[in-house]
């Protein structure tokens, strides 16, 4: 069984907006997506047999979450793989009627991997339905020499009518001329030219972008280039750290180094991956003698910290940060392998081709390493079809 459908594809246009994952890729024509459907597909051949029909049954879930989960999967499947181990899925463990994604071995060496997902942002911000369609409708605009820069406040309480919301938007882009408006962006880089429309507590504003000459009218692109953007406050380490405490606890005591992979991304830097294993950062003060300053310090509240500080989830060998990975971003998605600094067990040190960070003498030091893509063996071709091609976005 296949994964994607066997068909004619002649859709070519970008991803729409309350449109999931699994329906673009399964329509669009683009030809750098063909070669995703094809690795996907061939991954999960590689795949052992009995896991299949599960993890393709989930990559062609119309949630996202689902299918993302499995993307991942399937992406640290094969990176297992690329280090040269051998690999069984959900293998049985003592004492626990749960099983971790992945058993891997080479030679008498064994290692257990658990694969997790976690972007509090998508369930945050679900999206509003009213809002995706006006949005929609304006991305369906004819738009050949801007892009819309949007950004929106308040809350739609019903559907704004088509003429206040969207044909203002028509109107404004056929009004202005791009070199003109590039050219006065280029003495004044604050200049854009803005339309705002109110529907109820609702105002969505849009700036001109101007196209740059070789891309106008490439009715291929979304017209809405940036955004919306949307205000709030996110915990990022928060919502990493609860589920990595989750999984370390699933297992019970696992006879093998363990490594929970994390595709987190929410996370911005590796300041917050330290906030996620040795908690957040804190400045302290002490009452009693103000003349001692403030000092840098962490709360006691990180995967690998009790609350006396004193090491905590030692059976966890290492956490394998990911932003985002995805398989057409696999040449420059970020990666960074945390061995634990008290652990009961060493990483293998194969695992160690890969971006990683030790603690060594009590401070953490950083180590380049591989890409994703170098570590799955992906030539030339596949990064010219997938990164160079989507130069408008290989992204959906």
């Amino acid at each position: 069984m296949s994964v994607f459908d066997d068909r004619v594809r002649a859709d070519g246009r970008p991803k729409r907006r309350m449109e999931d994952s699994f329906s673009f890729l399964n329509r669009s024509a683009r030809p750098e997506f063909q070669v995703v459907r094809d690795l996907i597909e061939a991954w999960v051949d590689r795949l052992p047999v009995g896991a299949r029909a599960d993890v393709r049954s989930r990559l062609r879930a119309s949630n996202d979450r689902a299918h993302n989960a499995a993307v991942f999967e399937l992406i640290v499947h094969q990176l297992l793989r690329g280090f040269g181990w051998e690999v069984e899925a959900h293998p049985t463990v003592p004492n626990s009627s749960a099983s971790p994604d992945f058993l891997a071995w080479r030679g008498d060496q064994r290692l257990f991997v658990e694969a997790t997902v976690v972007d509090p942002k998508s369930s945050m911000f679900e999206a509003d339905r009213l809002e995706e369609a006006v949005l929609q409708a304006i991305d369906d605009l004819d738009s050949p020499n801007f892009f819309l820069s949007a950004h929106t406040t308040g809350k739609l309480e019903s559907a704004p009518p088509h003429r206040i919301a969207v044909l203002p938007f028509a109107a404004f882009m056929k009004a202005h001329d791009p070199d003109v408006v590039a050219q006065r962006m280029k003495l004044d880089r604050l200049y854009a030219p803005r339309l705002t429309v109110v529907h109820g507590n609702w105002t969505l504003e849009c700036s001109l972008i101007p196209r740059s000459p070789q891309h106008r009218g490439d009715g291929s692109v979304r017209t809405i280039g940036g955004g919306p953007m949307r205000a709030g406050f996110f915990d990022d380490a928060t919502p990493v750290r609860k589920e990595i405490d989750r999984k370390v606890t699933k297992y019970g005591a696992l006879d093998a180094p363990f490594v929970i992979a994390v595709n987190a991304p929410n996370l911005d830097d590796r300041s917050d991956e330290m906030n996620v294993l040795f908690g957040r950062e804190q400045v302290t003060r002490w009452a009693d003698h103000p003349e001692w300053g403030e000092n840098a310090t962490r709360k006691p509240d990180g995967v690998w910290v009790r609350g006396d500080r004193s090491p905590r989830h030692t059976r966890l060998s290492g956490v394998w940060f990911f932003r985002g990975v995805m398989p057409w971003n696999l040449a420059s998605a970020y990666s960074c392998l945390y061995e634990h600094p008290k652990g009961d067990r060493v990483l293998p040190a194969s695992l160690l081709r890969a971006p990683h960070a030790q603690s060594v003498n009590g401070k953490m030091e950083w180590h380049e390493g591989e890409s994703a893509a170098q570590i799955l063996g992906l030539g030339p071709d596949y990064l010219y079809s997938v990164i160079r091609r989507g130069g408008t976005g290989a992204r959906p």
